[in-house]
């Protein structure tokens, strides 16, 4: 009887050990670190075996909260996940590999993740963090004017995780958070922030509304200059009405009596004098320029320098369709069946207009429509075209790109450019005799960016659509959007009343 009970406990202590053992020799291999993606996208959460020993016949299951977030058995050669979500890599578990991969990711997404693989008589598991980060827009700033006078800077972005700080400063980079009333919503997870200032006189140079997101605190910033008609003409403020009349009446006053004076003594005088007040008037031109603003006389001298721009298919990247008016191209995503010669394109998606500029003034629009990558700007016929080379002025590429909604003009290094809003129609002017182009949102007439000098040679307009697959249109002569920009409106006529004050 003794020998039997023996027996059974020696035999016991034996499976045990055994267990043990084939216990020990496995192990899994997660992320010491949390892994980090954003909104929408895809992540892998890592997960192996130690030992590399197959796991096509052992049981896998990935809970999250105790819930079962993907499974996969394999005598019922069944898989389950997540709203189809969530996958194995079949091709890895020969390997070892029981990683996760997870799609279409969500706020709700985030958290503990524990891997469990089971054997016979024997289970392992690992824990993997999940952050997950969602970057909002660029802040939208609107200035308006209430019924009472005050004037009010608004500031709203969305779609952040998570939710990021807001603060309002100067051009000083005085902090006037404290001055301002934000909300904060959230849709789907992701916060929303909407957030008003009141400002005065002394921020008329420059109000800022600043994002810090994430523990890195990166910054996203828009800014705003506010236009002086703004302060002007407050209904509430007639003392500002009195002062501004006042003014105008003595310089008319003081203008009139030294013209007369330095008229009857000297007549060269009087043209210094004009010159002088010339030069002022150019600088409140180049003041009103600074502001991103292109005034209505400026925008009619630029028309004026239409030119009529056909597109070269010789030149197109053998992927680009041009239509058979020469004003529109598209991306097929396939090469098309071309002759390979030294004008064309082979990697850049690129295609040229047909004539070329060496003098004057030319000027030309293009319906980029709500696409999310293009490149715009001219090349000189020098410049090399084959292979994937630098697109930077000192390689004879001046161009503008749009990348992922993300504006940057191809300098040495790289300038980011930021606008109230990414432009759907596109002007580029380009003045041969000064070496320089100019970028324009022909929606509201707002400057995009100059490069100036250099801007030399035999140049060709060039284009790209991106990736997408509506077609990239020129506008023909004639078609110009008219101008409805209402503050540019009350610029041009705070202009005219300056020029009658002089």
């Amino acid at each position: 009887m003794k020998l039997q009970i023996g027996s059974e406990v020696f035999l016991l202590l034996l499976i045990l050990r055994i267990t043990f053992q084939q216990q020990a020799q496995f192990s899994l291999v997660g992320s010491n670190l949390p892994i980090t993606s954003h909104v929408g996208g895809s992540v892998v959460l890592p997960c192996l075996l130690t030992s590399k020993t197959s796991a096509v016949d052992m049981e896998i299951k990935w809970l999250k909260n105790k819930d079962v977030v993907h499974s996969y058995v394999p005598l019922k050669s069944k898989e389950t996940g997540s709203e189809e979500r969530t996958a194995l890599f079949k091709g890895e578990l020969p390997f070892g590999n029981v990683s996760l991969l997870l799609k279409d990711l969500r706020v709700s997404d985030a958290g503990t993740y524990s891997c469990n693989v089971f054997g016979a008589d024997w289970f392992v598991d690992t824990l993997v963090e999940l952050k997950v980060t969602s970057l909002g827009n660029i802040p939208n700033l609107i200035i308006s004017k209430q019924d009472n006078g005050q004037i009010i800077v608004e500031c709203e972005t969305e779609k952040w995780y998570p939710k990021p700080d807001l603060h309002w400063k100067t051009f000083k980079n005085t902090d006037l958070t404290g001055q301002s009333e934000t909300s904060v919503t959230t849709v789907a997870g992701l916060f929303s922030i909407s957030s008003s200032l009141p400002v005065s006189v002394q921020d008329r140079k420059g109000i800022a509304c600043q994002i810090d997101f994430g523990e890195d605190k990166l910054t996203y910033q828009s800014r705003v200059q506010i236009p002086n008609e703004f302060f002007t003409f407050v209904q509430s403020q007639w003392k500002g009405w009195a002062i501004f009349f006042a003014l105008c009446f003595i310089s008319v006053l003081c203008i009139l009596a030294v013209g007369v004076y330095f008229f009857r003594k000297n007549k060269a005088n009087v043209e210094n004098q004009k010159k002088e007040l010339v030069d002022e008037n150019q600088d409140l031109l180049k003041e009103i320029k600074s502001t991103g603003y292109t005034i209505k006389s400026e925008w009619e001298r630029l028309q004026k320098a239409t030119a009529h721009v056909i597109l070269d298919p010789d030149t197109a990247h053998p992927r680009l369709v041009v239509s058979a008016d020469g004003r529109r191209v598209q991306n097929q995503h396939k090469d098309q069946n071309v002759p390979d010669t030294p004008l064309r394109f082979d990697t850049w998606h690129f295609v040229l207009g047909r004539g070329s500029f060496t003098s004057g003034q030319h000027y030309w629009e293009v319906d980029v429509k709500e696409r999310k990558d293009w490149h715009l700007g001219v090349v000189s016929e020098s410049a090399q075209r084959k292979g994937r080379v630098s697109l930077k002025p000192q390689s004879g590429y001046w161009i503008v790109r749009l990348n992922s909604g993300e504006l940057t003009a191809l300098t040495d290094p790289e300038t980011p450019l930021r606008l109230r809003a990414i432009p759907e129609k596109v002007g580029v002017h380009l003045d041969c005799d000064e070496g320089r182009l100019s970028f324009y949102s022909v929606e509201d007439h707002w400057h995009i960016y100059t490069f100036n000098g250099g801007v030399t040679g035999k140049l060709y307009p060039l284009f790209d659509p991106g990736f997408e697959g509506e077609e990239l249109e020129i506008m023909k002569p004639g078609d110009e959007t008219k101008h409805s920009d209402e503050h540019k409106e009350i610029s041009n006529r705070l202009w005219s009343s300056l020029m009658q004050c002089f």
